[in-house]
């Protein structure tokens, strides 16, 4: 019996269903319902109705990686990602068009349309009525709460929770904006924004925001300040010998 052959005959047994595709030999993969989903040289993952109460996946793909699992998820994808999870918290929420790429125990569980990503990194999670958000890289960073459209890149720790929505964390450790929206952390540690919008935070440590749009800073260095005011704008500095001066 030709290779082809056996993984046919092994999808017929499995599925029931003539529209759903596992394409490799290890036994442990399985897709249990839905339409029009595959898993593809992955092992030891499978595709799922979530404990029986979510709709039944469709157009759902898993590929490659070992152990991850779509639980009730529409058009979603894991790829190359190992101990990762996307699923749908209800019937009535379906995390739907999300994906996970590459990394490790990683895991999408929002309650909207969905439009999320999680690409690398260790221990990731994304909950609660978030959409179209990202994280890239990093450890144990976390999205949740209706922080919608908000993107973390690289960093450890890091949390965007309840409503903050439209914001940016890159890199830096333990970080956290709380009901904070269009807002910024860039660098540094243990930094909060809370209650406040249009915010940011630069490599500060242990400081928390103190007014909506502001950039908050410990240290600047400013290393070419005009020396003349001429042809400059209004709030512009400039420097006469070692004084300085906002037009």
């Amino acid at each position: 019996m030709s290779h082809s052959k056996r993984v046919y005959q092994r999808r017929e047994l499995l599925l029931n269903k003539p529209t759903n595709v596992v394409l490799g030999i290890d036994e442990s993969n399985v897709i249990s319902s839905g339409t029009d989903n595959a898993i593809v040289s992955s092992k030891a993952s499978s595709i799922n109705t979530f404990y029986g109460i979510g709709g039944p996946p469709e157009r759902s793909t898993i590929v490659g990686g070992w152990n991850s699992a779509i639980n009730g998820a529409t058009g979603s994808m894991i790829a190359g990602a190992t101990s990762c999870t996307i699923q749908a918290p209800d019937i009535t929420d379906q995390q739907s068009y999300s994906a996970i790429f590459g990394g490790f125990g990683n895991h999408l569980a929002t309650e909207r349309v969905g439009f999320n990503v999680i690409a690398g990194g260790n221990n990731h999670t994304m909950t609660g009525r978030t959409s179209m958000s990202g994280i890239v890289g990093g450890l144990n960073n976390t999205i949740a709460a209706e922080s919608s459209q908000t993107v973390m890149a690289g960093g450890k720790n890091n949390v965007a929770q309840t409503a903050s929505g439209a914001s940016f964390f890159g890199g830096g450790w333990g970080n956290t904006m709380t009901n904070a929206e269009r807002c910024a952390i860039i660098g540094g540690q243990n930094n909060l924004i809370l209650n406040m919008d249009d915010a940011v935070m630069l490599g500060c440590t242990g400081r928390t925001a103190t007014a909506p749009q502001t950039v908050h800073v410990d240290k600047l260095a400013i290393m070419n300040i005009p020396t003349s005011p001429f042809g400059l704008p209004v709030g512009t500095v400039w420097r006469y010998g070692n004084a300085l001066y906002i037009i």
